[in-house]
């Protein structure tokens, strides 16, 4: 061990495996009683779940917590203009407007999930009137890093879609 940390700085703590995250809490914490040390943890935002994402949420927290997003820098970094053509990448959620999970692998967002499971919903045959009735299933195993494995069913009934997720 180090005496007399004054600064533990670590830069996109958020891209760290698992057990480098929580070996990182361990070893940091160690040292505010011995040296009181400012501890800076930086990121861009990764995926829910990961050390930053729950620092994120704590309510009674050790860590004071700044957040910048791209509105800091608008004017000063970045013209308006550059920033409605940033938009336009995938990745700007993340990248700029500080938002977990997005561009971790899964075929769900949290937005469709809660859809497809406000309401009841009939995979019965009975129900499919249609002739050109049809049937898929979409599979995310959760691979990528998401905490949103699942399976996605869905038909088609008289030009309308109905999904259910599981």
């Amino acid at each position: 061990m180090m005496a007399n940390v004054s600064f533990f700085c670590c830069d996109e703590t958020a891209f760290y495996s698992n057990k480098e995250q929580d070996n990182l809490i361990d070893v940091s914490h160690r040292y505010i009683l011995k040296s009181n040390p400012w501890i800076v943890f930086v990121s861009t935002p990764n995926k829910d779940g990961d050390i930053m994402h729950k620092i994120s949420l704590e309510k009674d927290s050790l860590w004071t917590k700044l957040y910048f997003d791209y509105r800091v820098a608008v004017n000063h970094m970045w013209t308006p203009q550059e920033v409605e053509h940033m938009k336009c990448s995938p990745s700007f959620p993340k990248e700029y407007d500080l938002k977990f999970g997005y561009g971790t692998s899964t075929i769900f967002n949290a937005h469709d999930i809660d859809f497809i499971t406000s309401g009841p919903y009939d995979t019965s045959e009975e129900t499919c009137t249609s002739p050109y009735f049809t049937k898929w299933l979409a599979i995310d195993p959760g691979w990528g890093g998401s905490n949103t494995e699942g399976i996605f069913e869905g038909h088609n009934r008289d030009n309308l879609t109905f999904s259910k997720f599981k």
